[in-house]
């Protein structure tokens, strides 16, 4: 699962990509994506029903009974996969809407006829989950899940295969906007009007190369759309998996239409409503709790290379990250890794502890002066290949659905105010206090969407999802990306939720190797079990 958010996202540089309330699911440099294909019994395909599904369009909204009642013309992009596609409404308030495309993906069973069909999100906003479904399905579910369901991968509008968001259409515009550094001191007017300026031009071509769609790409949308693939299915209800950015676009849906809730696990849970600045902070506070767990095993495994203590270790990290800062590292194809881009390439290491020996190996070559290996996980982070292209669409969709999404946070920072944009000010006092190594460069006073050239559709308010049925909600204690608190906070709203914690470390908890957690969350899909209150895995 993908990816960290921890700055704010206006600064368009690599750590700006990092932050928002919503974070996205991890990727980490080391893994791998293993296919399937070969664990599907070939003997098992004349079980499979059928390549067209009968949909079940009864609920569909009043002008949109045509959406609801198409089927899906699967054909077969892999021995144990099928891919197809449905056509969606641009705005699900005017079924005259322009229409976009949906991908979809199935993993068949391993036994069939299957037991049902579960939606998988891995998380984002703006990861492929087709893509994810196809290569990756045992990483997104346990094997008695896998051998027992249909697991569907859905791009979400404006992701991936869906009809995407398209923004800049040169990868050296996007390196500017990623890695680029104002000539100017950090958090000074000069460096801030810079950060605008890059905001702007970004947000103008995503503008421009999207079209009307931009406007369209919130998580009510989304969770809208996902009803309707429902439909298409043929299922009654809808059984979900979610994970990070996941939980809140399936906390959505099950507020919209709590009565078509099957079974429901939400991972990594996010706070739908903390606004974006007490998002941001909070998020650097669990980056740097995850990275001082990191400086402890560091030092406790010896031969550390930030020293012999946490305090020494902590100490280098906070003269490494202003060094760079002051004087960034040239690469060996002219990219400069400053601290923002230092601060990514650190936090893609950090979802997932396994991951920590590459962050050693990581800052071993920052301190001798040679940011590859940095570089190597920040291009992991930002979907950029080797020869300087860029592989997603992931960085234009996790932005512009965030803007989408958030309104902006107080007065005085709507688009076009940079007189609220320009401010001087220290970011925030979590940067000196909680968070004194990442916090820096994880905050900012830029509100992140204020130059979007389109308005917010969405809100932070509590989602209940009253008349929903058992779900589960889980949260890890040490989660950098998803702090444990937005778990308790998101159970605590849908009136329905069962919480699940597990006592450990990095971003999301099922189908990572704690036998625990697997055991609750396959019972629950498999028998409908619900766990004891309270519990706790570690």
């Amino acid at each position: 699962m993908r990816k960290p958010d921890a700055t704010s996202m206006s600064s368009m540089s690599p750590a700006a990509s990092l932050a928002s309330r919503i974070a996205r699911a991890v990727v980490i440099v080391a893994a791998t994506s293993l296919s399937l294909s070969a664990c599907f019994p070939l003997t098992l395909l004349s079980q499979v029903s059928g390549e067209t599904s009968t949909p079940l369009p009864d609920g569909a909204p009043q002008g949109f009974e045509d959406y609801y009642s198409q089927p899906i013309e699967w054909s077969f992009c892999g021995i144990d996969v099928q891919c197809g596609t449905l056509s969606a409404p641009t705005d699900w308030s005017n079924p005259e809407s322009v229409p976009i495309e949906l991908a979809l993906t199935r993993h068949l069973a391993a036994s069939q006829p299957a037991v049902g069909d579960i939606l998988v999100n891995p998380g984002g906003p703006g990861e492929a989950a087709a893509s994810f479904i196809r290569d990756s399905a045992d990483r997104a579910v346990d094997a008695p899940v896998l051998e027992t369901f249909n697991i569907v991968g859905l791009d979400p509008r404006g992701v991936g295969a869906s009809t995407p968001v398209r923004c800049f259409t040169d990868p050296a515009d996007m390196d500017n906007s990623l890695y680029g550094i104002p000539d100017a001191q950090r958090n000074s007017i000069d460096w801030n009007d810079a950060i605008v300026a890059k905001a702007t031009e970004f947000g103008a071509a995503c503008q421009e190369n999207t079209g009307e769609l931009l406007g369209f790409v919130d998580t009510e949308s989304a969770a809208r759309d996902m009803d309707m693939v429902r439909a298409a299915l043929g299922n009654e209800k809808l059984n979900y998996l979610g994970y990070s950015y996941g939980t809140f676009l399936g906390a959505v849906y099950a507020d919209l239409f709590p009565g078509r809730v099957g079974k429901m696990v939400l991972d990594g849970a996010v706070d739908p409503t903390a606004t974006m600045d007490v998002s941001s902070e909070d998020q650097a506070i669990a980056f740097e709790s995850a990275l001082n767990a990191y400086l402890a095993w560091c030092v406790d495994g010896g031969d550390c290379p930030l020293g012999d203590s946490v305090p020494e270790a902590a100490g280098s990290m906070t003269l490494l990250s202003s060094g760079v800062d002051a004087k960034p590292l040239v690469n060996s194809d002219g990219r400069l890794l400053g601290a923002d881009a230092l601060v990514t390439a650190i936090a893609n290491t950090l979802y997932d502890d396994t991951a920590w020996p590459f962050l050693s190996d990581l800052l071993a070559g920052a301190l001798d002066g040679n940011p590859a290996i940095a570089f190597e996980s920040a291009d992991a982070y930002n979907g950029r290949s080797a020869d300087g292209t860029y592989v997603s669409n992931t960085t234009e969709a996790f932005i512009a659905i965030n803007c989408a999404d958030m309104p902006t946070d107080s007065p005085g920072t709507a688009a076009g105010d940079s007189g609220a944009l320009t401010s001087s000010e220290p970011a925030s006092g979590t940067t000196s206090g909680n968070a004194p190594i990442l916090g820096p460069y994880m905050t900012s006073t830029i509100d992140p969407c204020s130059t979007w050239p389109v308005s917010a559709r969405g809100s932070t308010r509590p989602l209940h999802a009253d008349g929903a049925p058992d779900l589960l909600v889980i949260g890890t204690t040490n989660d950098p990306a998803t702090p444990y608190a937005d778990a308790v906070s998101l159970s605590e709203q849908m009136s329905s939720a069962h919480l699940v914690t597990f006592d450990g470390e990095g971003h999301t908890a099922y189908n990572r190797g704690n036998t625990c957690i697997n055991d609750i969350v396959n019972a629950y899909f498999l028998d409908g079990v619900i766990p004891p209150a309270d519990v706790v895995c570690s």
